[in-house]
């Protein structure tokens, strides 16, 4: 009988310490004092922009002007962030991006032997643009476990344009929203952000947790 009873309070006990143990490591939370990122951002706002005022001079040019050889290096950023609580960082961003491509003015046409006519281009330069785009930055979580995270991202403040042909320096207001972030590691972290702004609909890197 005694036997017994004490067999039954063994196995209530591994009942009742075995779920909270594994609740525990489930639920373990990582909440550091301070992230720096380093990431690469594609298909960026000053893509869009960019690529889309080229087609238009083309367009309103009638095929006299064109862009070849065009390139478009994607948005390189830095980032660093402070706890201001558990669940929200606030921080600065610094990126980079350049686009850029060689510039062609029609100078005439041929005519072949079949009676077609094939336009003929003049080279007349490369044409670049450095985009810097500084912005601040907040960075809510929704989930902070030791080697999953999840937050949302926005940033905001500055664009600037620095032309490598004609044209002066500009600059316009910069933006990054990214609704669906995840961090995956330990004190090391890769990460991906899914949104729309300068760094890009799709923004990847590493992560160093402080």
């Amino acid at each position: 009988m005694k036997r017994f009873a004490l067999l039954a309070a063994l196995s209530l006990h591994l009942l009742t310490a075995l779920p909270c143990e594994a609740y525990g490591q489930k639920y373990e939370r990582s909440v550091p004092d301070a992230e720096l990122n380093i990431g690469y951002g594609l298909f960026t706002v000053g893509d869009f922009a960019i690529t889309f005022g080229q087609v238009l001079a083309m367009g309103f040019s009638l095929g006299h002007y064109s862009l070849k050889n065009m390139y478009l290096t994607g948005a390189f950023g830095v980032e660093g962030y402070l706890k201001t609580a558990d669940w929200l960082y606030v921080g600065a961003i610094a990126s980079y991006e350049r686009i850029g491509g060689d510039i062609y003015n029609k100078s005439g046409s041929v005519t072949n032997e079949d009676g077609t006519k094939t336009d003929q281009y003049e080279y007349k330069g490369k044409m670049h643009y450095d985009m810097l785009m500084p912005m601040l930055s907040l960075k809510p979580f929704w989930f902070n476990h030791a080697r999953v995270s999840m937050y949302s991202k926005l940033a905001a403040v500055g664009f600037f344009i620095l032309p490598g042909v004609e044209g002066d320096p500009s600059a316009s207001f910069g933006f990054q929203v990214s609704p669906v972030c995840v961090e995956f590691g330990r004190s090391w972290r890769g990460y991906a952000e899914l949104g729309f702004g300068m760094q890009g609909i799709l923004n990847l890197g590493v992560c160093k947790r402080f």
